[in-house]
């Protein structure tokens, strides 16, 4: 196992626990406080519908991650996989950032450090 398959590994299981943290969201769990800067205990419809399609996010980031370690041919494109890893990088530099300034000390204690172990392992993903 190389350094490119740990650091897939790595964001393909905590990407997994995401997607089914936020399909248990998107169905009403009272997790609320951890996610969407942790104003509610059950969400409202419209943060359980983003939730939703957090979810999908996450099993797109599956797929991405899986194709890159070659464990799954969806795309068949490099240039595709490569251009989804600098997007999920950015976009979980960005999480981190908001992470950083949220308000609920659960999610800031929670998903800071998720988004700061998934931007630097796609970080990694990229540069190897």
């Amino acid at each position: 196992m190389n350094y490119l398959d740990i650091f897939g590994w790595i964001v393909i299981v905590i990407s997994g626990g995401m997607a089914i943290f936020q399909i248990l969201l998107a169905m009403g769990a009272p997790l609320g406080n951890l996610a969407w800067g942790g104003f509610y205990k059950k969400l409202p419809m419209k943060l359980r519908i983003s939730s939703f399609f957090s979810a999908i996010i996450f099993l797109l980031i599956i797929i991405t991650v899986a194709e890159k370690l070659n464990l799954l041919y969806s795309f068949n494109s490099p240039k595709i996989i490569q251009y989804l890893l600098w997007f999920f990088f950015i976009l979980f530099s960005l999480s981190t950032i908001a992470n950083i300034f949220s308000q609920s000390k659960m999610e800031k204690r929670i998903m800071l450090p998720i988004a700061i172990i998934l931007a630097l392992s796609f970080l990694m993903i990229i540069l190897l």
